[in-house]
């Protein structure tokens, strides 16, 4: 599973991939807040963080799809 995410929806995917013995690669800006990070985390995705003021977090997706393909 892959999404971009600065919360609610990360921890939702990340949940449903290890409720379904899968891997999830979430995509989160920097300065997401922690307790969200850290609320993701706890279900043991992939978290690559990316700048959001100097990053597209859809071109950041885009690329590890292309790359996941």
């Amino acid at each position: 599973m892959l999404a971009y995410s600065s919360g609610n929806h990360a921890q939702g995917v990340a949940m449903a991939a290890q409720i379904f013995n899968t891997s999830a690669t979430i995509v989160m800006p920097s300065d997401a807040p922690k307790v969200k990070v850290l609320g993701t985390k706890a279900y043991s995705p992939n978290i690559i963080f990316y700048d959001r003021f100097n990053e597209s977090r859809r071109r950041n997706w885009q690329k590890i799809a292309n790359e996941k393909i």
